[in-house]
């Protein structure tokens, strides 16, 4: 591979990255046979500023993504708490309507069956609780 090639593959490199991302010296150095020159060096420099990339080690990028990561896992631990809480609350709601829909209560059972039909008449409010009673008495 020669020097023009390797450029190409450099600016390709920095082409694809987006403003604020990060190059590592390393995979720079890949793309050349031998030892950059101070020419190319300062034409490196040029397109990393021109592209708004920079170029670290790979040991500062090893930081750079467990930083990244560790944002990542904080943020998502924020998102999971709040949405937590919202959770434990609507499931509470959940457990009392559910409870309250078991019960054998004659007034619950009473007020449920109200709530199943749509309009009483005297009649079929006053029968209501007499069947209920009947039921609990079988």
């Amino acid at each position: 591979m020669s020097a023009k090639d390797g450029m190409k593959n450099v600016e390709t490199l920095f082409a694809t990255k987006k403003k604020g991302d990060v190059i590592t010296l390393e995979n720079i150095a890949k793309e050349f046979n031998k030892q950059i020159t101070a020419a190319q060096a300062k034409k490196i420099q040029k397109l990393a500023e021109d592209a708004k990339v920079e170029i670290i080690s790979a040991s500062e990028h090893a930081k750079y993504i467990t930083e990244r990561e560790a944002k990542k896992k904080i943020d998502d631990r924020k998102k999971l708490s709040e949405s937590s809480a919202d959770d434990e609350f609507d499931l509470h709601k959940e457990k009392e309507l559910l409870e309250w829909s078991r019960s054998d209560s004659p007034v619950r059972m009473y007020l449920r069956e109200m709530g199943k039909k749509t309009k009483k008449t005297k009649k079929t409010k006053k029968k209501l609780p007499r069947t209920i009673k009947g039921f609990n008495r079988s």
